[in-house]
């Protein structure tokens, strides 16, 4: 699959990256979609796909600012799809950012670890002024 998928943010969408041959997945920035199926159902669809013939190594970088109830089932999706991909002998890491001073997006982290055996790497950032 040499395709990619941009979409860019826009208000109350996230920016997702998918790009197999640069080997960046991202989903970034502010998800509160009015419909998550109509703007997820197609990210997860991709990424299923993918996941069929993928990269040696898959680094799926989640990096919110903040994601309403609506958006948590289609995080858990993507990271059910990285978990069948690491349960099939294939190397996944799950990256989760957030802001150092954002406890609660550090929770989220640690809740979604708890949906796979893969372990997310916590990473904290500091915006700069």
């Amino acid at each position: 699959m040499e395709e990619k998928l941009i979409i860019r943010p826009k208000g109350d969408t996230p920016g997702i990256i998918l790009n197999p041959s640069e080997n960046k997945f991202e989903i970034y920035g502010k998800s509160l979609p009015e419909d998550t199926n109509e703007f997820f159902d197609p990210v997860i669809n991709y990424f299923r796909e993918y996941s069929k013939n993928p990269n040696p190594v898959t680094k799926f970088v989640f990096n919110f600012e903040y994601f309403n109830s609506a958006s948590v089932r289609k995080i858990v999706d993507i990271i059910s799809i990285l978990e069948d991909m690491h349960q099939k002998g294939n190397s996944v890491r799950i990256v989760w950012m957030y802001e150092e001073t954002d406890e609660v997006m550090k929770e989220n982290g640690d809740d979604f670890q708890d949906t796979t055996t893969i372990k997310i790497e916590l990473k904290s950032f500091q915006y700069e002024d």
